[in-house]
């Protein structure tokens, strides 16, 4: 019994298994809002050359960035 009461205080005072999987979230959700900015710079720059098309992919870049 103390042994496993050791072990949840252990894991408790340093919750380092939950730190990883935070961090990994964490990246994964930056690298998608990055490539959702780079794909609407890249809309920008589309922009000069054909503004139907351009506000179409922009409309729908904006549904992803608030979903």
């Amino acid at each position: 019994m103390q042994a496993g009461e050791k072990s949840v205080r252990a894991s408790t005072i340093f919750p380092t298994p939950a730190n990883p999987a935070t961090t990994t979230t964490t990246t994964t959700t930056t690298t998608t809002t990055t490539t959702t900015r780079r794909r609407m710079n890249k809309c920008g720059s589309r922009r000069p050359v054909g503004a139907q098309s351009s506000q179409g992919s922009q409309t729908k870049e904006n549904e992803w960035s608030g979903s």
